[in-house]
């Protein structure tokens, strides 16, 4: 019979994910459906012949995508599994068009946490009643037990005490400041973020929510999905109302001394929502999302994004991209909007935010979380294209206080879904003391403002040759919102961007695999001399073709000319993918102010793979983005840094936090069981009361049958064994350093073909 049973459970396992695996491709298509977007500039009347001459279907304009055309294909499917390339060339090579896409259905997800196994969280909805208790420092950094936040009665919100990030606990001033610093601009800068507008792109927001109504603005929201100006979210499979967007709303937007819930970020801004995100979506209504009410617009605050299945690497549409280069060009009156995204929540799967197109793009400003020890999160994913990281929380105990559906409170709100909107409110507060900034400005406030002090018990910070502190799980830091206004006040524009590229057309067959790395020596001048000169480094991003026979353990890190060294991609244990990468964009970061001028060193490698794993280099581009003047803000010298001391590899840190170290080199990589034991039992004793035998206990296959008559309080600490053994998983199975020790290279040093005066269109630039 247990045989039997077995085999049946393997069955429906199998099916499972072969369904899976139909529903969503690994670029994170749902379907496909027998509609095409149409890029046809002379107007309707060619449009309709080149419908016409292709045997398709005229349904109208797109007017929301200028210049874009419907025309539809009535003998195909409504629903398609694969592509019709053939049809998409044929309109492609029309004279009279200039692009064509076929639509298509997207998986899409909320950026909430996902809450560990033997994790049974709560009801999230909370009533508006005070909290008396005195709140303990979210920060140990002062190691004691219970503090009084000096903020304590700076509103009369009853759920405000409860909002940990928001208040300061020091004793001292001389003490360094752990806490988002954001009521010293309520107070002493007298700036609330008054006249900026945010909308939150998302499943709806209950506009109606006492604590939302007074800052609403109905001409900042939209319905693409019935396309009618009502927002109200809709009910779930389960009968509820979706809650997600109102809870971001929330986060931002929260009125001041009401008595009824928190303080919003940004109380004294107008909010708005864009209700899009049903499960999937389509880049037809995400690019509309992206430029809706641009002439009203200041930020779009988005925590949401490709699935966090550590499968999926979706590319940014043509559709999607011209949005974006519109918002940047045209936005708050050629300033540029400003695009916050939520890194995301697959860490636990293995998924690294590098491979979300997002992400990727120079136009968005990316969030990390933390949790409330200034820690790395079991879900918030690492890249080099983070820029800073908000306070959120774990999945348990401290968590984001914020508006709920129905008129309610809830402080289980987490994720990076809630470390976007904090930053997108902080920013507001920016654009409201300068309203002048650039969309570059502000990512050069957050470079120049964020604090490495509360992160500074992990592992993993390197300080790049211009001064900056980088990290891959935190960005530039935790945003300090008095600092970041503070210098807004009185802030210098930065000067105009200048784009360079580089193409390697040598790189063209060679060969990686298991035991061979390809290292790839490029030489840059900056593009000295022409008009794309670049002497301050901002973004570089590297676009890479090439075959593998499992995409997910590709693995590729970055040397610049001044030394520095940044990890660009980790394996990605759950991606079986057999196409490798097509042209697939990375941006990076952590060299930020330094010279471009010498040796980018790249290399691509695998070291968890099979050992049969070969494939070739098809394409390498390099771009980099930066200024050919220096930016006023460096004239004064390298950016000022509060006093911290790092963790160093052998330090035993204030607190047992693991996910985010980075070992040594020369250190050996643990994979011996004994070894790995010993460490698991050694943290278990250090880790707030967790011992060996809950981690064995949560080892069990029954899970089922432990949650059965299992108490509030065992749950949490099966939570946090979880969570231990999570990221002492990663620990061990990250690299030693970060460009692979002694490997097996194809050295090549490749004289550049340099192109100047390369397009912002950074995602697919035009090289010769």
């Amino acid at each position: 019979m247990g045989e039997e049973w077995n085999y049946v459970c393997l069955r429906v396992l199998v099916v499972c994910v072969f369904f899976l695996s139909v529903c969503v491709d690994s670029s994170g298509v749902k379907h496909y459906t027998n509609k095409w977007l149409v890029h046809v500039p002379l107007g309707e009347v060619v449009a309709r012949e080149v419908a016409r001459s292709n045997d398709m279907q005229y349904q109208g304009p797109d007017y929301d995508n200028d210049g874009f055309h419907v025309m539809a294909k009535d003998d195909l499917p409504l629903k398609s599994f694969d592509h019709n390339e053939d049809i998409t060339n044929r309109l492609n090579s029309h004279s009279l068009v200039t692009t064509a896409i076929q639509e298509a259905v997207k998986a899409r997800s909320y950026r909430g946490a996902v809450y560990p196994r033997h994790v049974v969280p709560k009801s999230t909805t909370t009533s508006s009643k005070t909290s008396n208790s005195v709140r303990r420092s979210h920060m140990s950094y002062f190691k004691k037990e219970k503090m009084i936040s000096n903020y304590i009665n700076a509103f009369n919100d009853l759920r405000w005490p409860d909002m940990w990030y928001f208040q300061d606990y020091r004793t001292s001033e001389n003490q360094p400041v752990v806490d988002m610093n954001i009521v010293p601009v309520f107070f002493e800068l007298k700036i609330t973020g008054q006249g900026v507008n945010i909308t939150v792109p998302d499943d709806g927001i209950q506009w109606s929510h006492p604590e939302i109504l007074p800052s609403f603005k109905q001409e900042l929201s939209w319905n693409y999905i019935l396309n009618n100006k009502n927002i109200t979210p809709s009910t779930d499979d389960n009968g509820d109302i979706k809650a997600h967007g109102t809870r971001c709303a929330g986060e931002i937007i929260m009125q001041a001394n009401n008595k009824i819930c928190g303080v919003g970020a940004a109380y004294g801004a107008n909010i708005g929502g864009i209700k899009f995100l049903d499960e999937t979506s389509t880049d037809a209504r995400e690019a509309k999302v992206l430029k809706y009410a641009l002439e009203y617009v200041c930020i779009y605050s988005n925590s949401w994004g490709p699935a966090d299945t550590g499968t999926i690497m979706e590319h940014l549409s043509d559709l999607i991209k011209m949005s974006f280069t519109k918002g940047i060009h045209q936005g708050r009156d050629g300033k540029g909007v400003i695009y916050v995204f939520a890194a995301g929540n697959g860490k636990a799967d293995g998924d690294n935010c590098a491979c979300d197109g997002f992400v990727n793009s120079i136009y968005t400003i990316v969030i990390a979380s933390c949790d409330d020890s200034g820690h790395v999160t079991h879900y918030s994913e690492r890249c080099a294209s983070i820029i800073a990281t908000a306070y959120s929380g774990a999945g348990f105990e401290k968590n984001v206080l914020t508006t709920d559906v129905n008129g309610q409170c809830t402080d289980k709100h987490t994720g990076t879904s809630a470390a976007a909107p904090l930053v997108s409110g902080i920013i507001a507060l920016a654009l409201s003391a300068n309203p002048e900034l650039t969309w570059r400005d502000v990512q050069y406030l957050l470079v120049w403002t964020s604090q490495v002090v509360p992160l500074s018990d992990n592992f993993g910070w390197n300080r790049n040759k211009a001064g900056f502190y980088y990290s891959v799980d935190f960005g530039f830091g935790l945003v300090n919102a008095y600092k970041l206004v503070k210098e807004a006040q009185t802030w210098q524009n930065v000067p105009e961007m200048s784009s360079c590229g580089i193409r390697m057309p040598k790189v063209r067959g060679f060969p990686i695999s298991r035991s061979r790395a390809v290292r790839i020596t490029v030489n840059s001048t900056g593009c000295e001399g022409l008009s794309g000169e670049i002497n301050y480094i901002e973004f570089v991003q590297l676009v890479l073709s090439m075959t593998y026979p499992k995409r997910g353990d590709i693995q590729i890190a970055i040397r610049s000319p001044l030394g520095t060294e940044c990890r660009v991609l980790d394996s990605r244990p759950k991606d079986f993918n057999t196409r490798g990468l097509n042209r697939w964009t990375f941006t990076i970061l952590a060299f930020w102010g330094e010279s471009p001028k010498g040796n980018f060193i790249i290399d691509v490698f695998d070291t968890t793979g099979k050992s049969s794993n070969t494939g070739v280099i098809l394409e390498m581009t390099l771009s980099i983005h930066g200024t050919k003047d220096i930016p006023p803000i460096y004239k004064n010298g390298p950016r000022p840094y509060d006093e911290f001391k790092l963790a160093k590899p052998g330090d035993k840190p204030r607190f047992l936090h693991l996910g985010s170290m980075t070992k040594a080199k020369n250190v050996d990589v643990l994979r011996n069981d004994d070894q790995r034991q010993q460490i698991i039992r050694d943290a278990a004793h250090n880790y707030d009361g967790v011992h060996m035998s809950d981690y064995k206990e949560s080892n069990k296959q029954n899970t089922q049958k432990v949650n059965s008559g299992m108490t509030q309080k065992t749950k949490k600490k099966r939570l946090k064994t979880d969570l231990l053994k999570m990221e002492l998983d990663d620990l061990l199975n990250r690299e030693v350093s970060i460009l692979p020790m002694n490997p097996l290279v194809h050295d090549v040093a490749i004289n550049p073909v340099v192109d100047n005066d390369l397009l912002s269109s950074e995602e697919d630039p035009a090289v010769v």
